[in-house]
């Protein structure tokens, strides 16, 4: 999988980019399934059934009381990477729905020193192939 950036494209052209990016054996069509549910963001035919998230003004986020701590790990006493856990928040379901691990900058560690060396949002880029 490879992202890019849909927004370097003219609308006309958006579809065709996708195709061009695929990496399926099987040529897409345009009446291939995920295709035409991916067109419809893409020309926006579909408006009316679009969720829209709430101003940034309008959230609330309260304490319920349920705080969960992670379980602690025990690393090996040469790695010396610290990480933030950021959450990830669904504003419609007004949960958290998961955790980013991010590594403090603020370190000497060799993980802290390479993400620092990296532009703002490289650090997906270089992450993916990992996954």
């Amino acid at each position: 999988m490879e992202l890019f950036d849909l927004r370097l494209h003219e609308r006309d052209d958006v579809l065709q980019a996708v195709f061009d990016k695929g990496t399926s054996k099987f040529q897409l069509t345009y009446d291939d399934r995920a295709l035409q549910f991916f067109r419809t963001f893409v020309l926006a035919t579909e408006q009316s059934t679009y969720f829209e998230i709430p101003a940034e003004d309008s959230w609330l986020f309260i304490a319920d009381g349920s705080d969960k701590e992670l379980d602690s790990c025990t690393l090996s006493s040469n790695i010396n990477d610290h990480f933030a856990f950021h959450p990830i928040v669904d504003p419609l379901s007004r949960r958290i729905i998961a955790f980013e691990a991010i590594v403090q900058k603020n370190e000497d560690s060799p993980s802290a020193i390479a993400v620092g060396q990296r532009k703002e949002g490289e650090i997906y880029t270089a992450d993916r192939p990992q996954k």
